[in-house]
């Protein structure tokens, strides 16, 4: 290759100092370009390594793209604003079953199974400049239907939008939700029914206890009185006797009915304001806690499942008042409102902490919880440290005629 020269700025500049030594203006104008000069070749410069930066940048870039299009066990593909595919990656075309050729031909409503073409369209042109992710269903090849998760950007590339998706086949995780939701139903509904049963089952051992036990012990109470009337004043000795067996029975009896009504209540039998009224204030006379009922509304007749789980939820949420909460004061407040029976137990104690499991998941709460789900209510517990606890349960009623 000749000898080519490449005058610098030096030469330059010494060139133009000889043609212009005696023209002292000339040289000041030419100053002035030579600085421009210098300038432009230090930008040039810069624009040159930052271009060169870009370039090894955008290889970098595309390599990273080629490698995750080329690895990448989820389906990545690329479409125009109406749904056209442009790219594709192999996981892609094996989720649905077609070539790499042809899938290239195809649209989004060739395999989109849920949403018309219609809804699509208006869904990429409303999500510009947006990520979203949906469930949705796409159609194989082979026509069998699978489920999908996508998560999916709209952008601007190259003057035009571009939808990037990424697609993960969810059918396996879908079929375990849907038996795992299918198992939860039954278990409540088995739960219920157990319930059901071992509130029949407490009715009629507590009626039972109370009517044939009950009964002997009052006849026997009858016997003693009988004794005492007959022989008081006739022997000292037996009248002592007599004055002990009937404190004796006294007690059995008090036994008695105590068992029978942890059991199953006799209140139970009336109305639901009824049964809680006895049970705050049986709570209060044997605690010292103070125990408030407000029942401000007319409240539906319930049936006797409804009722019972209503009573159960106040017993345990005032059992646990009792245990841990170190409380002075308890307000129950009972409504009905569009259909639904409300409760709120809201009590002054120590409250706990809402972010310790433990506590959230004791069985207690649990239990109360279940109770409430199981008849296609839900129960909300709100707590803090030293700001007590309140519960609030909703339960769906089963109304007939209204009771005060």
């Amino acid at each position: 290759m000749p000898f080519q020269f490449k005058p610098s700025a030096k030469n330059i500049e010494e060139g133009i100092d000889k043609l212009l030594n005696k023209d002292e203006t000339s040289r000041a104008d030419m100053d002035v370009a030579l600085e421009r000069l210098k300038k432009n070749e230090i930008e040039l410069r810069e624009e040159i390594a930052e271009r060169i930066r870009f370039e090894h940048e955008s290889n970098a870039l595309l390599k990273r793209y080629q490698t995750l299009m080329k690895t990448s066990i989820d389906g990545i593909h690329i479409m125009d604003i109406d749904g056209n595919l442009l790219e594709a990656n192999n996981a892609f075309c094996r989720m649905l079953g077609y070539t790499q050729e042809e899938i290239s031909q195809l649209n989004v409503t060739d395999w989109d199974a849920k949403f018309t073409d219609a809804e699509l369209k208006f869904s990429f042109r409303s999500s510009v400049g947006k990520s979203a992710t949906v469930e949705t269903t796409h159609r194989r090849k082979d026509g069998e239907l699978i489920e999908v998760e996508i998560s999916s950007s709209i952008m601007m590339l190259d003057g035009q939008y571009r939808i990037f998706a990424i697609s993960r086949d969810v059918t396996k995780r879908k079929h375990i939700e849907n038996d795992l939701l299918q198992t939860t139903r039954q278990l409540r509904e088995l739960k219920v029914n157990y319930e059901s049963s071992q509130e029949a089952e407490r009715k009629a051992i507590a009626r039972e206890v109370h009517d044939e036990l009950g009964q002997l012990l009052s006849a026997l109470r009858l016997d003693i009185s009988t004794i005492h009337t007959l022989y008081n004043n006739d022997n000292l000795e037996l009248l002592a006797l007599i004055q002990d067996m009937t404190e004796l029975v006294d007690s059995a009896i008090l036994a008695v009915r105590n068992v029978s009504d942890n059991l199953r209540p006799a209140v139970l039998e009336m109305e639901i304001v009824s049964a809680i009224d006895w049970l705050s204030s049986n709570f209060s006379a044997r605690t010292g806690i103070s125990c408030i009922l407000d029942s401000p509304d007319l409240i539906d007749e319930l049936d006797e499942t409804l009722a019972t789980a209503i009573f159960r939820i106040v017993q345990e949420s005032l059992t646990n008042v009792m245990r841990h909460a170190a409380a002075h004061n308890v307000n129950i407040t009972i409504s009905s409102s569009d259909n639904n029976f409300c409760l709120e137990v809201k009590d002054d104690g120590k409250g706990f902490n809402m972010n310790d499991s433990r506590q959230r998941t004791s069985f207690g709460i649990f239990g109360m919880r279940e109770r409430a789900r199981a008849l296609g209510g839900d129960i909300k517990i709100t707590s803090a440290i030293d700001k007590g606890t309140i519960i609030c349960v909703r339960i769906p009623t089963v109304s007939s005629k209204t009771k005060r």
